[in-house]
């Protein structure tokens, strides 16, 4: 079989469609942040963090671009001097950084990290994500609603949750006057035109906002389609942060804890039980890779246990619930795999930097 090669833009556009940039955290840095877009690609890298021997194992390698978890540049540089940039750049291996859009995406780190521990009928713990969530309400002949409803509902419009296609119909009578130098559909320059129309409506996240709009204005009849758009204070369903779901049987908390450990190939976990016995039962389990501490209050009530990261002193007294801190490393390590299932769909090389070559391995517990 012939190893594919393929340009830097198309394996950014293929992560888009994974975990959209849009679904980024405000202050998170996401996206190609080395390289250029039409540099070929036929080996890929996959590794949590762009380490100094994360690069020296891509040059022995030979990819051509690395995907890491955690973005290379994270703040404004005032200078270029860091050697992992540099020795990059005389290589010409790309950076793609897929952070906060892979923690809030479906299919991202959590989903990754929950389908690790067989947790079933997830859902989300939070509604968190760096897009917005909008209504749409466009006006168009009652002949032409199927059409452009079609037209949106491709683009990305009309998915609520474990639903899509949605919107709602209005049957109303629209007016209009054509003014010199326009092309009515219907009408002539002058004269009132009174039609039965659809208000159709519908919702849509702001990761496929543009596209929704642009396929609207294709499709539409009128030459100057009348809509709107509302920006909610609500967020979309479709996107959040963490997840919770149901183990297959209950679970001793303390033999949880040891499940976790096994399955995440953890060295070590530690087990806070707050106000529980380590022998209550567990059924249903909230999971947040990496740093989670901050979503501790919204797991209780929802969840037995919280599985995540990064749980300091005081955030392990001030939890209403127990916590398995199993590290940030090994919650957001299993993600990596099913990035490679990704980068191989294309035909590319994909190969996950393994556990004993990231740098953190060399921190020694005595």
């Amino acid at each position: 079989m012939t190893q594919a090669t393929i340009r830097v833009r198309e394996l950014v556009a293929a992560m888009e469609r994974l975990a959209p940039a849009g679904l980024a955290l405000d202050w998170d840095n996401v996206g190609l942040q080395l390289g250029e877009p039409d540099w070929p690609v036929s080996r890929v890298l996959l590794t949590l963090d762009v380490t100094p021997g994360a690069v020296e194992h891509a040059v022995a390698l030979g990819a051509d671009l690395i995907i890491t978890h955690h973005p290379i540049i994270f703040k404004p540089l005032p200078r270029l001097t860091d050697a992992r940039l540099l020795r990059l750049a005389e290589r010409r291996i790309a950076v793609l950084c897929a952070h906060t859009n892979l923690d809030i995406a479906p299919a991202g780190v959590n989903a990754a990290l929950a389908r690790r521990l067989e947790l079933a009928d997830c859902v989300f713990l939070s509604d968190q994500s760096g897009t917005g969530w909008f209504h749409v309400s466009v006006y168009v002949p009652v002949e032409a609603t199927d059409a452009l409803a079609e037209a949106v509902h491709r683009a990305g419009a009309g998915r609520i949750g474990g639903y899509d296609r949605c919107s709602v119909r209005h049957e109303v009578s629209g007016a209009y006057r054509p003014l010199p130098g326009s092309r009515p559909v219907v009408g002539q320059a002058g004269q009132e035109v009174r039609r039965a129309e659809t208000e159709l409506e519908f919702m849509v996240d702001g990761v496929h906002l543009p596209a929704v709009m642009e396929s609207l204005k294709a499709a539409h009849p009128y030459e100057t389609p009348a809509y709107w758009i509302h920006a909610l204070h609500n967020r979309s369903p479709n996107y959040g942060l963490g997840l919770v779901g149901r183990l297959p049987a209950p679970q001793p908390l303390r033999d949880f804890a040891r499940t976790v450990k096994s399955r995440l190939n953890a060295p070590m976990v530690r087990l806070w039980p707050a106000s529980r016995k380590t022998d209550f039962p567990v059924r249903h389990v909230a999971v947040v890779g990496g740093a989670g501490k901050s979503l501790a209050r919204q797991a209780a009530g929802r969840a037995d246990v919280l599985v995540t990261a990064d749980m300091d002193y005081h955030s392990l007294l001030d939890s209403p619930l127990p916590v398995i801190d199993a590290g940030h490393f090994h919650t957001e390590y299993p993600v990596l795999e099913d990035l490679q299932a990704h980068v191989q769909a294309l035909g590319l090389a994909a190969e996950i930097l393994g556990p004993d070559d990231h740098e953190i391995h060399r921190l020694h517990w005595l």
